[in-house]
């Protein structure tokens, strides 16, 4: 079984992504979004199917402790001016 994450899941973008995934129905998805411009009631009917942590990616630790081993991450930039931690660039899937 996958096991995925998603960031910024509960904004509009994030959310159709989480529900394509879990439509695929082959793994286990986690949301982290610190509900800065997302909102919960954007994954309220796959609520019961994800695991929500509200967070920040900025919080390495946070982070790292909710993410453990997973399989694909989807990083979803929730605004222009936002730079993505240097420990999110340097990990960047090519």
């Amino acid at each position: 079984m996958s096991r995925y994450v998603v960031t910024g899941g509960a904004g509009f973008i994030g959310s159709a992504v989480v529900r394509q995934v879990l439509a695929q129905g082959d793994g286990e998805v986690m949301v982290i979004d610190n509900l800065m411009t997302g909102f919960e009631r954007n994954l309220a009917e796959v609520a019961s199917q994800i695991v929500f942590n509200r967070a920040d990616v900025r919080d390495y630790k946070t982070i790292a402790e909710g993410c453990g081993a997973r399989t694909l991450y989807f990083t979803l930039r929730p605004f222009r001016r936002f730079r993505a931690p240097s420990w999110i660039r340097r990990h960047r899937m090519r």
